[in-house]
């Protein structure tokens, strides 16, 4: 994972406290019929990366490496919507494809730390 992927997901975990959200679910607290992963991404396209320029949603696909993205294809396709607005499409792409690595950084599972750097709460 790119400096800048992590440096990035470090800080959007910590200003929308995703970390304590993850606690709460992993925790057995079903806080809602929603996941994780659609939360965030809602939570993102309509704050974080609504703000950001295209030339910066540009920037943030191409540092993705691969494997930082933990989804099957079916998984990003089917969580897009694509209605002729490409710019839309590129912000919806970038929250979804954040909100995957913020839910495998959460993750502090063995298996999961060989492959991707742990957000380390504090």
């Amino acid at each position: 994972m790119r400096e800048y992927i992590q440096n990035l997901t470090n800080d959007l975990i910590t200003k929308n406290r995703y970390d304590e959200l993850d606690l709460k679910l992993r925790g057995g607290k079903n806080l809602s019929n929603i996941s994780f992963v659609d939360y965030v991404k809602l939570d993102l396209y309509s704050d974080d990366v609504q703000e950001m320029n295209p030339e910066t949603l540009g920037k943030i696909m191409a540092e993705f490496d691969i494997g930082d993205v933990m989804a099957g294809q079916k998984e990003l396709v089917d969580g897009l919507h694509f209605a002729g607005d490409c710019e839309d499409l590129l912000r919806e792409l970038v929250a979804l494809c954040l909100a995957y690595v913020i839910r495998d950084r959460l993750d502090c599972s063995p298996e999961n730390e060989r492959l991707i750097p742990v957000y380390r709460r504090h």
